[in-house]
């Protein structure tokens, strides 16, 4: 019994101190897990920096003009010929109307012969007002001759010059980073051809998209009309070919009458010369007989 007691005691006292040992232990670690949590991440290479600000200069481009480009792009245009009844009357219509249709006239050509006056007009309208621009003057008084309507579909191409210029402009961001880390002249004369190149190629492109965007947002209609003048000089024209060739033979005759008009109004002329031949043979023949 006197044995037991001390036994118990020294175990009590090993179990105490190892549960301490296992609580520091344990402390020990969670301290070492939360510190490896906190830590900062080591630096990244300076080419995992790149792909980074690459990815944030592809993150910054707006999205809206993207999903726009899916939007369709069509150009559409049409060719009008018209012979008018009143040229003056259809001309004042016409540039009324365009007013009308927020339109305006890209081109103007008026000309006049003997036997027609004819103006050739080339009017942009807003795409939105194309049908009710050619439905309108298809019901103009006056007859129609040529209506041609045409469509083209430049969505592809749009989409195409945009992410080319995207792209253009990121190559140059590029190319304006070098320029800064260029070291020596040499680097630095390479480096601007590159970036001036780059650049001709951006405006290129630009202007050939502000070109698409112009041409989708206002149509193109080629007017031509004219009214005749001299209906009888018309028919001439386009008469056949037996009609033309007895045409060409009167005038040929009437040439020829001219000329004989021409040679008969110099008479005294002619006559001087006839009495001067006269008197030179006259003249001769006294001459040999005095011989």
């Amino acid at each position: 019994m006197k044995l037991l007691m001390p036994a118990l005691a020294a175990s009590v006292m090993l179990l105490a101190i190892a549960c301490k040992r296992n609580g520091e232990t344990a402390s020990k670690d969670a301290v070492t897990t939360q510190e490896l949590q906190l830590a900062p991440a080591p630096p990244a290479t300076a080419r995992e920096e790149e792909i980074q600000n690459d990815q944030k200069q592809y993150n910054q481009l707006p999205v809206k003009n993207m999903n726009a480009d899916w939007d369709k792009k069509i150009i559409r245009s049409a060719m009008i010929n018209v012979e008018a009844d009143d040229f003056k009357k259809y001309n004042t219509q016409v540039h009324e109307l365009i007013a009308k249709w927020e339109g305006y006239i890209a081109r103007e050509e008026e000309s006049k012969s003997d036997n027609r006056i004819t103006n050739l007009l080339t009017i942009k309208v807003p795409v939105s007002r194309f049908d009710e621009a050619v439905n309108t003057l298809s019901t103009l008084k006056g007859k129609i001759l040529v209506k041609q309507i045409s469509s083209e579909d430049v969505s592809a191409e749009v989409i195409d010059v945009r992410t080319r210029v995207e792209a253009k402009k990121r190559i140059r961001l590029r190319y304006l980073d070098m320029l800064q880390k260029a070291r020596n002249i040499e680097e630095i004369i390479q480096v601007e051809r590159e970036i001036n190149q780059v650049q001709e190629q951006i405006e290129a492109a630009e202007c050939r998209l502000n070109y698409l965007t112009h041409t989708t947002s206002y149509s193109t209609i080629e007017l031509t009309f004219y009214q005749v003048l001299d209906p009888k000089a018309i028919d001439e024209e386009d008469s056949g070919f037996a009609r033309r060739l007895l045409i060409a033979l009167n005038e040929g005759l009437k040439l020829v009458g001219n000329v004989l008009i021409f040679f008969a109004t110099l008479w005294p002329l002619w006559l001087i010369a006839i009495i001067a031949i006269l008197i030179i043979r006259r003249v001769r023949l006294i001459s040999i007989k005095v011989k």
